[in-house]
Order: C-alpha cells, then structure tokens, then sequence
C-alpha cells in the first residue's frame, strides 16, 4: 500500500480530509491521464485493489472480461475519487461529464464490504460531483435500492421515486440521452430498462434500510428470488 499511497497522492488534484486519517483524493481527466502515464507498478496496485474490491462488494468471482470492465470505470472516465485510509484502499467513484446535458453521470461505485455502512459512498458521490460545478443533475443505472437511497441524500430531488414512480416529461429526453446505446427496452414513463443487463449484477440483490425501497425494486424490476435482469436509470437535481 506504500506505493500505491504515494501514486495516489502524486497524481491526485484535490484531497478531502475525513475522520481517523482517512482521505478521498480526486481526480479530474487530466489527472488520470497522467496518473496512467505514471508508474505502472503503483497503477497495477491500485487497478488490482480495486478489482478485489468490486468483486467482494458485487459478490461476484474475477474474469479477465470483469478486470478489463473494472479498468474501464476507472481509467476511461472524466473524474474518479479513491477513498483510503489505515493503509488500504477503501472504496472508488467515477464519473463520465456530459456538459451538453449538464450532467454528472456515476460510471462506477463500489466500497469495500468492510467499510460500508459508515457514509463513504456518499463522500465518494460528492467528490465527483465536485469537479462538474456546473451540472445540474446527477444519474446512474442500477439494481440496488441501496444506491436510489444514496441519490436521494445526494440530489433534491431524485425522479423515478416510490411516490412518483412515473417520471415528469421534461425528463424524457435527458432518460433517452442517458440510456442512448444500452442494451434493452427503456420504458420513458418509469425509466425502467428491461434486460439492461446480460445477467443479474448480483448472486442476491442487496437490501437498503428502506422497506419500502425494497418492495419497489421488487415489483419494478420484476424481481425473481432476488435476482433480475432489469434496472432503473435515475436522474437526480442537484
């Protein structure tokens, strides 16, 4: 971890401070550029650490098809965020900008199994946010009511919702934009995707505190012994 600390504080642009000497360091396009131009050992320590991460969280066994996956969230994207601390690697976020729809969009998210639980997700989200001033919305694809239940700390207001599960139309060209080029049929009125994935992202898909969340992914996405195929794009105002 020696090393890849050192990388990680070389290459980053702006570092957020949190408790017990933890800390997220952020990375704008032209700092991931230059870090994967840097030291390829300390960028190999960083991309593997990360990798056993996603797995771990996602439950789900290593392939060089979901290595190469994993790059692409943290390489071939406009900011990313790295939380460490205790000398290990904690978590990543990563964002694509989209400045024509003034949009950040979450490319990629995941924490550490151990360290959940203790609002890292959340910096995590603000920290990419952070290098798009400008944008006025924040989206992302998921199967995890855990993550609509991050959107809604992180946005004023999230769209679709458990109480307006049907999506006001000045959305529905920004869903359509968004979901441009994905697999499966998206639904404009409820922003859910059928088939958006090949499989389903997790052995079970993971529960938040919010029943009441549950029971809407569930009856959403056609949920089948805790397991789907579809997922829901969610669009929140910043």
């Amino acid at each position: 971890m020696h090393g890849s600390r050192y990388f990680l504080h070389d290459a980053a642009q702006t570092h957020v401070r949190l408790a017990q000497g933890h800390c997220i360091d952020v990375f704008d396009a032209d700092g991931i550029t230059s870090a994967s131009t840097g030291r390829e050992s300390d960028l190999e320590v960083v991309l593997a650490q990360l990798a056993e991460i996603v797995s771990a969280s996602f439950g789900v066994s290593q392939s060089a098809e979901k290595s190469h996956g994993i790059r692409d969230r943290i390489l071939n994207v406009d900011g990313l965020a790295i939380w460490h601390g205790g000398g290990q690697l904690h978590g990543f976020a990563s964002m694509k900008a989209f400045p024509e729809l003034r949009t950040c969009y979450l490319h990629g998210v995941s924490v550490r199994n151990e360290s959940k639980g203790i609002g890292g997700s959340l910096h995590l989200a603000r920290a990419v946010i952070a290098l798009m001033p400008d944008a006025a919305y924040f989206a992302f694809t998921t199967q995890n009511p855990v993550m609509y239940c991050l959107m809604t700390k992180v946005a004023r207001r999230t769209f679709p919702n458990p109480d307006r599960p049907t999506v006001p139309a000045r959305f529905s060209d920004l869903g359509r934009q968004l979901i441009k080029g994905r697999r499966g049929t998206f639904d404009v009125e409820t922003f859910v995707n059928r088939e958006l994935y090949t499989q389903c992202l997790y052995p079970t898909l993971p529960r938040s505190r919010s029943h009441i969340a549950n029971d809407w992914f569930d009856d959403s996405l056609d949920v089948k012994s805790g397991r789907t195929t579809d997922g829901f794009l969610f669009i929140g105002e910043l």
